[in-house]
């Protein structure tokens, strides 16, 4: 399964929380950054972690 940036499928989703070494034993096509993928996991932690208060998208 190729990096596509931008574009997430729910198991690659769910693969970013494992450690870098992991995710490109299983990945070894994926052609990303150990800088680009903490990136992407501290984008991805952020919005996992924000409260239903704060997030506007949520229908009240």
């Amino acid at each position: 399964m190729p990096y596509v940036p931008g574009v997430f499928s729910g198991q690659l989703e769910f693969n970013l929380r494992l450690p870098y070494k992991r995710f490109k034993q299983i990945y070894p096509d994926n052609t990303i950054t150990y800088k680009e993928y903490k990136k992407l996991q501290m984008r991805r932690a952020f919005r996992r972690s924000m409260s239903s208060q704060d997030n506007k998208r949520m229908v009240r």
